[in-house]
């Protein structure tokens, strides 16, 4: 799997939209990717590179997901991955 770099990042709160810019400092020709219900990825064409993301229904999407770390939801996806990641961030430092 390729790094990823977000190198600048948008919220629009008329569509209720975020939108990433990744792996590059200008927007790339891309073609979207549909991942789940709220997630598209952007994948140019001729590097095949990863170069943007956009979330549509952010304030749905955030919302889920406090609910899920409020509630201490273990079996939710996003907060383990949270909870892999800051792992891993703790034990670099020790």
């Amino acid at each position: 799997m390729e790094q990823i770099k977000v190198t600048s990042q948008h919220y629009y709160p008329d569509s209720d939209e975020m939108e990433w810019l990744i792996n590059s400092d200008t927007p790339q020709p891309a073609i979207s990717y549909r991942v789940d219900d709220y997630f598209y990825v952007r994948i140019n064409p001729e590097t095949n590179q990863v170069v943007g993301a956009t979330l549509f229904n952010a304030s749905e999407w955030f919302g889920e997901l406090a609910r899920a770390f409020a509630s201490k939801s273990l079996d939710n996806p996003e907060v383990n991955l949270y909870i892999q990641r800051k792992l891993e961030s703790l034990l670099q430092r020790a």
